[in-house]
Parts: C-alpha cells; sequence; structure tokens
C-alpha cells in the first residue's frame, strides 16, 4: 500500500483518513464517529516507514458528543 488511504461507513460517512508509504501507516491518522462525522480518534505514526523503533501513540480522542477525553499534549504537562 502507498499513497492516502480511506475508509467508509456504511453510511458513506468518512470512517478513517490516513497514508500508507511502503505498506506502512505514516503521519497522523483519524478516525471518525458515523453518527454526524464527529472525530473519534488521531493517532500519530512515524513520518518514516523505515524507522524501526518508532512508536505510535493516540494524540487525542474524543467521545460521541464531540467533548475532548484524552489529550495527550496535556497529559504529559499534567506529568512534568
Amino acid at each position: 500500500k502507498d499513497g492516502e488511504y480511506y475508509a467508509f461507513h456504511e453510511n458513506g460517512q468518512i470512517a478513517v483518513i490516513g497514508e500508507y508509504k511502503f505498506d506502512k501507516k505514516v503521519g497522523l491518522w483519524r478516525e471518525y464517529y458515523v453518527q454526524r462525522n464527529r472525530r473519534k480518534r488521531e493517532v500519530q505514526y512515524s513520518e518514516d516507514p523505515f524507522e524501526k523503533e518508532s512508536v505510535s501513540f493516540i494524540s487525542k480522542e474524543w467521545d460521541k458528543g464531540g467533548n475532548v477525553i484524552y489529550d495527550r499534549e496535556k497529559e504529559i504537562k499534567t506529568w512534568q
């Protein structure tokens, strides 16, 4: 797989947007709820598909009402 990736819910709304390079997920991937096309989650992958020690992580997550339930940057600031 190589290039932009789109997945859709059965109703035609976007479910996932991301990018593949050399069959690896790269960059920011966004997931959406089926209801009103609300954001569900953002997952960050390495920009370099050949980076052996890369770690993916959830950067932000929302509930079905659109409220932020997890924000990695805020969590990191809390730990410091």
